[in-house]
């Protein structure tokens, strides 16, 4: 509380937001519970997946659930936390958040993402085809009063 009293007494002009938006996130079965990152996680990415329904989505999540998880800890994408939207503005979709050291580490773990055998594997099967029509990425900085 200490660390966050600046942004907590700041003046209307000095909030570096306009509005806050919550969304309900349920975590799956292959990936349950929140991870704390590692001490030197200086860079989160946090990915959002829509799908054009909720069968698609349920593929991509059977996509994770099965394979995926396992890429991600083969090739150091170190997640920690994933799920599909049950409530808020970005539905249907599944959200997931990465810790890096710096850029330089998340671009080396998302270019063996791309070349892992399990990858190239199931991409092209045709029960995961179609399952997300758009991915937006946010990159985000831990500040002094965060829990991360």
């Amino acid at each position: 509380m200490k660390d966050a009293n600046v942004y907590l007494n700041a003046s209307e002009a000095e909030i570096p937001y306009k509005r806050i938006t919550t969304n309900l996130i349920r975590s799956s079965s292959g990936f349950p519970k929140l991870v704390k990152p590692s001490g030197d996680a200086n860079l989160f990415e946090l990915r959002i997946y829509d799908s054009r329904n909720e069968e698609a989505l349920g593929s991509k999540l059977k996509m994770f659930n099965d394979h995926e998880f396992k890429i991600f800890e083969d090739v150091g994408l170190p997640m920690l936390f994933f799920g599909a939207n049950i409530a808020g503005t970005q539905m249907p979709c599944l959200t997931y958040l990465l810790a890096f050291k710096d850029r330089g580490h998340h671009a080396e773990a998302w270019s063996r993402f791309g070349l892992h055998p399990e990858w190239q594997r199931i991409v092209v099967l045709e029960e995961y085809a179609n399952t997300i029509n758009e991915i937006r990425r946010v990159f985000l900085k831990p500040l002094p009063y965060s829990q991360l």
